[in-house]
């Protein structure tokens, strides 16, 4: 129990658990003492001091039990009256000690007597006016106390005169050391364990709220980043739909440039709530068989000599035909948008086997415009768009989605410089 008591103090510097370990020490060097093995085992002493060591030792062991308790009934907010009694019986104990010291062992020993009586009932009344749920609970406390009180109750008779020493008293007073030591490393070892329960909940509960936390700030981050793309991106477009309709007359540029514009938000919007959709696990492929080759040769068409396709004959594949166009519809449509203007976008299909896996494989080529060449690193990112492509409209969301959709169709994508 010592051992237990040293180790548990060490890992939890607990002041209740100091004092049962300073209890436990002086019971076990009481016991030594007066079952004659102290000098053999510390060695020492000398003999003529032994009975000097155990009368300071039958006044120290009920001074660190009287504090181990004190300790205990703390927190659990008992009568103040009673508490401030157990101080005053702490204080007297002290006073024995001196009279000790001064040469009065006789008068020490006789009220160190008196002081050892009024424990049990104090206890008892310390525990039954416990008004505050600690650790352990008050049930468990209570019941505690009554089996200490039941365990000492052959030396309070003793004490009291009420029934006569007999020759097994040593043995009855060795047995009742150790019950009473046994109950109160159990109250300890329990509340210990409750403790180390609650600590544990309680880190759990800040790691979780720690998580919760950086969740948040990813939300305001994300958020923020949002509200600054829709900030930035919007103005271009909103400006061009403002002045044409400040207008009087408007020239056809005018109304294809507000038509555009209004094409852009509508577009940015969309990107929005796809990416948004996929973020929340709802864009689900419906697979079917395509026909890869006619979705580009659709394209092709509508992209009125922007386009360049070269394609060899291809098989149809098994994946989702809506998804498959939002995929080319940004992945073309960045294409032409980033372009230099003189050049159009080449688009090369041709049959490809992956892993085993049958499929195509689709390459689509510009040459830069005023833009630049994107970073390979960051293109695929949420909101990134490179500094010079800012004079056109966009949400900085297209590439992220079709990375994404990709990897839902079992696909794989990559960005690069063909010069590399």
């Amino acid at each position: 129990m010592l051992f237990w008591a040293v180790s548990d103090y060490v890992a939890g510097r607990q002041r209740v658990v100091a004092w049962f370990v300073l209890y436990q020490s002086c019971y076990i060097l009481y016991h030594l003492a007066i079952t004659g093995r102290l000098v053999p085992i510390i060695g020492f002493i000398p003999s003529g001091a032994t009975d000097v060591v155990t009368n300071y030792l039958v006044c120290i062991m009920p001074l660190t039990a009287l504090m181990f308790h004190r300790t205990m009934f703390a927190d659990y907010a008992p009568s103040k009256p009673a508490l401030r009694a157990l101080d005053l019986l702490a204080v007297l104990i002290l006073i024995e000690l001196g009279i000790m010291f001064y040469g009065n062992t006789q008068m020490a020993l006789h009220v160190n007597a008196l002081v050892k009586l009024l424990f049990v009932p104090l206890f008892l009344y310390l525990a039954f006016s416990a008004k505050r749920e600690a650790v352990p609970k008050i049930a468990t406390l209570r019941l505690f106390y009554i089996l200490i009180a039941v365990a000492q109750l052959d030396e309070q008779l003793i004490l009291l005169g009420w029934i006569e020493p007999q020759k097994i008293y040593l043995l009855v007073l060795l047995f009742q050391g150790i019950v009473t030591s046994g109950l109160m490393f159990s109250l300890l070892h329990s509340r210990s364990k409750e403790m180390m329960r609650a600590s544990e909940q309680a880190q759990q509960s800040l790691r979780m709220s720690q998580q919760q936390l950086e969740i948040e700030k990813r939300q305001r981050r994300e958020q923020s980043r949002f509200m600054d793309m829709l900030n930035h991106e919007l103005k271009t477009p909103l400006s061009v739909i403002r002045m044409a309709m400040g207008m009087e007359q408007q020239s056809e540029p005018i109304k294809q440039h507000a038509i555009q514009a209004t094409m852009d938000i509508d577009a940015i919007i969309e990107r929005c709530l796809q990416a948004d959709q996929m973020e929340q696990r709802q864009l689900v492929p419906k697979r079917q068989l395509c026909d890869i080759n006619s979705m580009l040769v659709e394209f092709e068409r509508n992209g009125t000599h922007q386009i360049s396709l070269q394609s060899s004959p291809l098989p149809r594949i098994n994946s989702d035909p809506q998804l498959l166009n939002i995929v080319l519809g940004n992945l073309i449509g960045n294409a032409i948008k980033y372009r230099d203007v003189d050049i159009p976008v080449q688009l090369d299909a041709q049959p490809h086997e992956y892993q085993g896996r049958e499929g195509v494989l689709l390459g689509i080529t510009n040459v830069p415009g005023v833009a630049g060449m994107p970073d390979p690193e960051q293109v695929f990112e949420k909101y990134y768009r490179n500094q010079a492509a800012h004079g056109n409209t966009g949400s900085g969301i297209g590439l992220y989605l079709v990375r994404n959709i990709v990897g839902l169709l079992d696909g794989w994508m990559a960005g690069c410089d063909t010069d590399r």
